[in-house]
């Protein structure tokens, strides 16, 4: 038997029973609210208010508020209960006076109207007193690495790298007793040019020899040789001789003889002619100079290092009190290899292009450019070794921030701002997600903010006194670093909780654990007429294709490391939307923290640090993870707010089975729902909207289901994963 239902109006502190004519076809359409994960029930349809009505809305005031309730009854009228609660003015309504009819389709009136009217309402974080929570943080020592003459220095941490801008030093004694950098290599570069035959490699190089009065050298490459030999004449006259050999047969190609007052000089050019009979032709022109470069590492360490002087070459290190010099020598290398595929790292001249160097002994090697300014036809490089980051830790220092907010703190304030009625509170009952449940296998780490001025300026006395701040921008960052989406419910004392928790929790019908939790079961109720389930005969379905990206890529609102922001995902697959690219980018959010704590003025004041720390021992510290990409370690701090690791949480929810994550090919765990399907069905009572409907395609979530309030007929568009 169909339920009965009854209208009730208030206004102005007055209720009474309404009689609104509707029509056959009012109904309750509930949709999932736009990149959301909760439905609202708006009324589908008119009501055109009478007589009596008409007068009761006519005579309120033109600003008065006029709320609308439906209660349902399935006994006659015996118990009644509210169905639906909206609410209009008269800027809603049609009038016709000369009838005395007023029609409207009140909006809906729930307890997401506060929530969401208030979402970016901007409040100082500050004022509104949240639970500070301390957490203790390390600053990691730094190698910085610079070649004389440039405005950059390479800054390297656990094969993570950046430069920043710094001044002009040309001085050697300056760098090594003032900035306390220690002269790790000194190579000769020789350079070959001119319209030659045989053609010979663009570089030789090597170790700069030892200027004695008396010496010879040579650097082989490409089966050539480059010699240089020098004698001392008396009255500081020198002869100086340059030679190429091609080794296969010791010829001779090029020479040069030179007589002069002094040894030869650390940069010039010398033009060398063919020997006759060697089949060599054209003028050889040979360009010598030295490259010399320096390191130093930066730490708070007191032992063996001194003092970051006032006027350092790097503006802003303010995070950092000690330098000293580290030796690193044997881990820089000049490279002339070119290619004629681009490449990340630059172009030389048209159709050559810059290539990192490997060891093809041992595999590919990670190495960073250094001084990319001063590039020609060589590069330089640092080839990271395991030993600096296995060194690494006992160049740490810990130090609490004092000022760091739990983010359930954060939601609970913000909601005391614009919806009071609503509770948040870390616990399970609240998100099992994020405060202790782990039902994905995650690590057990918490999510925190702090103002990001409390970072870049971690020595401060006075923490940040504003942090202006809305709660849709936490909840964004939640959703997209996290894959964490809210919606309302109510306790078992009738509290409105404000939860958030894993798209798996609402793929699966409201659980993380067990079989997925059906509602509806289509494939078991009968039709009477014919004695088929109705699921029978509904198996139409198509695919949301636009929505199928190909590609993601992210970012944060500052400047990051690279696997803080994240190897871009790439979906494996030839049925998705190749145009489509999903750009996540988490606005007033940053999380490298040690890029933070290094390169301050790189970095906004502005907006929240991102911290995911874990408990150890009664307190809260942030975890290092080892990240292994191609063979290279990376060891982030911070490492759970990383790009890198928060990708894992969109397993759950990937266009297709198949993509790549930090260079991998993974499966996923779950596929998007983009599978459409539309049935119809009785619905005595509403659907639960969480729980799935099972039918014959599956189990499917509700995308949407309009239920019309006379027949009770639903029909509704179903979700699937895509394969």
């Amino acid at each position: 038997m169909n339920p009965i239902y009854k209208y009730e109006l208030t206004a102005n502190g007055t209720t009474r029973l309404a009689h609104p004519v509707v029509s056959d076809g009012l109904a309750l359409e509930y949709a999932l609210e736009s990149n959301q994960e909760f439905y609202r029930a708006k009324l589908s349809g008119k009501l055109t208010f009478q007589m009596d009505d008409y007068t009761f809305i006519t005579q309120q005031a033109f600003d008065e508020q006029f709320d609308c309730v439906i209660s349902v009854s399935y006994d006659r009228g015996a118990t009644w209960n509210i169905y639906w609660a909206g609410q209009f003015w008269k800027t809603d309504c049609q009038f016709n006076d000369d009838d005395k009819t007023v029609i409207v389709t009140p909006n809906v009136n729930d307890p997401y109207n506060a929530v969401l009217a208030g979402l970016e309402k901007e409040f100082n974080l500050i004022e509104l007193a949240p639970v500070i929570q301390p957490v203790k943080i390390d600053k990691r020592p730094l190698i910085q690495i610079y070649v004389p003459g440039q405005s950059v220095i390479g800054c390297f941490l656990s094969n993570m790298w950046w430069e920043q801008e710094c001044d002009v030093i040309t001085n050697e004694s300056t760098l090594v007793n003032t900035y306390k950098f220690q002269k790790n290599t000194s190579n000769r570069v020789i350079e070959t040019s001119g319209n030659i035959s045989p053609e010979l490699p663009s570089v030789f190089q090597g170790p700069t020899p030892d200027m004695t009065p008396n010496y010879v050298y040579w650097f082989d490459n490409g089966g050539y040789r480059v010699q240089v030999y020098c004698s001392e004449l008396g009255d500081l006259e020198f002869q100086t001789e340059w030679y190429v050999i091609r080794l296969s047969d010791e010829q001779i190609l090029w020479s040069k003889t030179v007589t002069a007052q002094g040894p030869e000089g650390l940069t010039y050019d010398i033009e060398l002619e063919p020997v006759s009979g060697s089949g060599a032709t054209g003028t050889l022109t040979l360009s010598f100079r030295n490259v010399n470069v320096y390191a130093r590492r930066i730490s708070n360490i007191l032992t063996n290092t001194y003092p970051i002087p006032a006027d350092d070459i790097v503006a802003d290190n303010k995070n950092y009190t000690r330098i000293s010099g580290v030796d690193i020598s044997d881990q820089i290398i000049i490279s002339s290899e070119l290619s004629a595929t681009p490449t990340q790292w630059g172009i030389y001249q048209p159709g050559q292009y810059y290539v990192m160097p490997y060891d093809a002994e041992n595999g590919p090697k990670r190495c960073y450019p250094i001084a990319r300014n001063s590039w020609s036809n060589i590069s330089f490089w640092f080839a990271v070794s395991e030993t600096d980051w296995q060194t690494e830790p006992a160049w740490r220092t810990e130090f609490t921030l004092k000022d760091a907010f739990p983010i359930y703190s954060v939601i609970s304030v913000l909601l005391g701002k614009i919806a009071p009625g609503i509770t948040h509170d870390g616990t399970t009952d609240y998100s099992q997600f994020l405060y202790g449940g782990q039902p994905l296998d995650i690590p057990n780490q918490r999510v925190f903010i702090t103002p990001k001025s409390n970072i870049v300026t971690s020595g401060y006395d006075q923490p940040a006194q504003k942090a202006p701040i809305t709660l849709k921008r936490v909840l964004d960052m939640l959703r997209d670093c996290f894959r964490c989406y809210w919606f309302i419910d109510k306790d078992q004392n009738d509290v409105y909780r404000f939860r958030i928790e894993h798209i798996e929790y609402f793929r699966r019908g409201g659980t993380y654990t067990g079989d997925p939790v059906v509602g509806t079961d289509l494939t078991q109720q009968i039709v009477t007429r014919n004695g088929k389930p109705w699921a029978f005969a509904q198996n139409e379905y198509q695919f949301d294709k636009p929505d199928m990206a190909a590609w993601y890529q992210f970012g944060w609102m500052d400047n990051e490391t690279e696997l803080f922001n994240g190897v871009s995902m790439e979906i494996i697959s030839k049925y998705v939307n190749q145009d489509k690219i999903e750009t996540i980018e988490i606005a007033q959010f940053s999380s490298d923290v040690d890029y933070m704590l290094l390169n301050p003025g790189d970095v906004s004041q502005d907006g929240f640090a991102l911290l995911c720390p874990v408990l150890t021992s009664g307190e809260y510290k942030l975890p290092y993870y080892t990240f292994t990409i191609d063979g290279v370690d990376y060891i982030l701090q911070n490492a759970y707010a990383a790009f890198a690791y928060l990708q894992l949480y969109y397993r759950w929810d990937m266009p297709a089975k198949d993509y790549t994550r930090n260079g991998v090919q993974e499966t996923a765990l779950g596929i998007k729902k983009l599978k459409n399907q539309s049935v119809s069905f009785p619905a005595l009572y509403d659907p639960d909207m969480v729980k799935l409907i099972k039918t014959q395609l599956g189990n499917g979530t509700i995308q949407k289901i309009s239920i019309n309030l006379s027949s009770r007929n639903a029909k509704a568009t179903l979700k699937y994963d895509t394969e």
